[in-house]
């Protein structure tokens, strides 16, 4: 055996720390429908599941039981269904002489679909295909229902208690059809429509707040206004659908677009949505986009006029296609403007803050800021190249760019002493500002000729 000496260590540590970022691909579908309550108990073929026959909060809990040698089968239902006395449906299942269960899942089913009270309660599905495994025994289980959910298909919402007759599900249909859909649409159900404030709330502080872009089941004036309004406050964008041209009277919101549509039913903000949502913000334009399925709004030309006007949007026709118009906000704004906006927003937030967690310490000094700016400049160059801001073209583009590639600036003071006393005192750094052009999209354009 060899001595052997290890007088050269080395350690290797990660430098730098990705943050988390903001998600713009993620919709959020929003409805009211009472949901129905169910458990699963086991899985494959020892798996059931129990669903309540009612939608809406039930106390229902079951529980398998395991007890005693050569015992037979059995379902029974006590309690009164509240929530201080819930009904607990018991299936004894039946054993063999060593104790162990020996009651299938497919017998289970049939013997608690025989108890007459049961049956009025729940409805019970194989998991599997044959149910042909034994069961073991349960602890006593609540049927519950998870409001949020995260779908990949619309028919994913038929095993949640959805019908196809549903308005989500017609959503999620129109949602999925276009080709540029994501792969995935979040659903919510509120209890009602005026208590977004507080469900939204609470969905977002345990932590599912990834959405961006949302559209909901109600066509109601009132209803949209609700939602349009809360979800400005907390910085998401609501797309609305309906045919009341009144919807438009008084409105000035840049985080909402109003769809005007005779046909509620072709649920042309479900199109919208599942067109853009996966598509980067400043990448497109909503005007002329042409959705899969989508029908003309159905307007005269004057009501389109109007509409228009009053800055809302319609389904148009244009060369023969169908196409989104004119991809205006209630505030006045392009639409894919404010998307860019808050898509460039979040991501020199989250630049800026992997500066301060990847550094022991930034110091109040110009040369340490620069690393901020740096950071910044990455970006801007980064959203430049992908075409999302201006580059400069002319010598008047100049004055807008502070490198001569791209039109933007960035302005840092001369020095610290320009900065006041209690601003230092206080650790802020207060003067970091900058300026950019955005590309934009043409919408229209004017076409002059001579004949000779």
């Amino acid at each position: 055996m060899q001595s052997v000496i290890e007088p050269i260590v080395v350690n290797i540590s990660l430098a730098n720390t990705a943050v988390a970022q903001a998600n713009f691909d993620l919709a959020l579908l929003l409805d009211t429908k009472a949901p129905l309550y169910f458990a699963k108990l086991l899985s494959g073929e020892s798996g059931l599941i129990w669903k309540a026959k009612t939608g809406g909060p039930v106390f229902i809990n079951v529980v398998y039981v395991v007890s005693g040698n050569n015992t037979a089968l059995s379902v029974a239902l006590t309690g009164s269904g509240t929530s201080e006395a819930p009904h607990i449906i018991t299936v004894n299942l039946a054993t063999n002489g060593s104790g162990t269960a020996t009651s299938t899942a497919s017998a289970v089913k049939t013997a608690a679909e025989a108890v007459a009270e049961v049956a009025a309660l729940v409805t019970i599905q194989l998991e599997g295909t044959s149910g042909n495994t034994a069961l073991v025994a349960v602890a006593s289980t609540p049927l519950t229902y998870e409001r949020y959910m995260e779908i990949l298909e619309a028919d994913d919402l038929l095993a949640l208690g959805f019908l196809s007759s549903d308005v989500a599900y017609k959503k999620a249909q129109a949602f999925f059809e276009q080709p540029d859909a994501p792969g995935k649409l979040a659903v919510y159900l509120l209890t009602a429509w005026s208590a977004i404030e507080t469900e939204i709330a609470a969905l977002r502080n345990s932590g599912k707040n990834s959405w961006y872009k949302v559209i909901g089941t109600t066509n109601t004036k009132s209803e949209i206004i609700l939602n349009s309004n809360y979800m400005a406050s907390i910085r998401k964008r609501y797309f609305g659908l309906t045919n009341d041209l009144t919807i438009l009277v008084g409105r000035n919101q840049d985080r909402e677009l109003l769809i005007l549509h005779t046909d509620l039913n072709n649920h042309a903000d479900a199109r919208l949505l599942g067109a853009t949502v996966a598509l980067e913000p400043g990448t497109f334009n909503y005007a002329y986009l042409r959705l899969s399925g989508v029908t003309n709004s159905g307007f005269t030309n004057s009501q389109v006029s109007s509409i228009l006007e009053d800055r809302g949007n319609v389904i148009a026709m244009f060369s023969g296609f169908q196409v989104f118009w004119k991809g205006k906000t209630t505030g006045g704004s392009w639409a894919d403007i404010i998307d860019l906006k808050d898509w460039l927003e979040a991501r020199l937030q989250e630049d800026v803050s992997a500066v301060f967690l990847n550094n022991r310490r930034i110091g109040y000094t110009l040369t340490d800021v620069d690393k901020v700016e740096s950071t910044m400049r990455t970006r801007m160059d980064s959203a430049a190249k992908q075409g999302k801001i201006a580059p400069v073209e002319s010598e008047a583009d100049l004055v807008r760019s502070d490198m001569g590639a791209y039109q933007y600036k960035i302005f840092l003071p001369e020095s610290i002493a320009e900065i006041p006393d209690n601003e230092r005192n206080n650790r802020i750094f207060p003067s970091i500002k900058f300026s950019a052009r955005l590309v934009g999209a043409i919408n229209e354009m004017d076409i002059d000729g001579v004949f000779t």
